[in-house]
């Protein structure tokens, strides 16, 4: 009598890929990670600038740089907020500079610190006119110039932080390419056009915001100084 033929174990089926398909983990490598590494950035900048703000109004206390002075008589003026265009010409040369500086910077493999710097910088000079500004005109003068400014600096500052993530994924790939570490193919592309999408959705929302800014100065102004 034969014996009986044990069973074959039973296996997963395996599964036959489709020719030109790629594994489903390689579809979009790092997508995640980027996104992620971009938000990170752009907050370490914010919090860079409100330190360098901080320390600009600490240092005004014990030092009184000429550049506060020339900004807080500027802004106590009312003869400089009376025409629309030149209210918006000074506010968006200022934003455009520095949104050109960060393009700049993101095009660099030293971006990080450069905008690092930048950011302090900017953050030092908001400090130290607003120090300058409590100093010559007191509480009422201080308020006076938030009004004027707030609404050009806040959304300046939201545009460069907005533009600067994507200006420091490139910086950072550039630079692990200039140490040997090799990118995925075609990642210096995608970042290079995602950081042109950006600077060119700031170019036009700046100046948007910009005369509404110029506009609300001339406002303030007019009824305030």
């Amino acid at each position: 009598m034969r014996a009986a033929k044990a069973p074959a174990a039973w296996q997963w089926p395996v599964r036959r890929g489709v020719h030109g398909a790629q594994p489903q983990h390689n579809m979009q490598p790092g997508a995640g990670r980027i996104s992620w590494t971009a938000a990170r950035a752009t907050l370490v900048f914010a919090v860079l600038f409100f330190a360098g703000y901080l320390c600009g109004l600490i240092l005004s206390r014990t030092w009184q740089p000429a550049v506060g002075e020339i900004l807080a008589a500027y802004y106590t003026e009312k003869l400089h907020f009376t025409n629309l265009a030149t209210v918006f010409a000074a506010f968006y040369s200022a934003f455009f500079l520095q949104l050109m500086a960060v393009l700049i910077f993101g095009s660099s493999p030293a971006g990080l610190v450069l905008m690092t710097a930048l950011f302090l910088l900017r953050g030092s000079v908001l400090g130290i006119c607003a120090a300058a500004l409590y100093r010559t005109a007191g509480m009422r003068g201080l308020v006076i110039y938030w009004l004027l400014t707030f609404l050009p600096d806040a959304t300046s500052l939201l545009l460069l932080l907005w533009v600067s993530g994507s200006a420091c994924m490139l910086s950072h790939a550039l630079l692990q390419l200039l140490l040997g570490g090799g990118t995925v193919r075609g990642a210096l592309k995608v970042k290079a056009q995602s950081l042109l999408y950006r600077f060119g959705i700031a170019l036009i929302a700046g100046a948007v915001c910009g005369v509404l800014g110029a506009a609300s100065a001339i406002l303030f102004a007019a009824v305030l100084l």
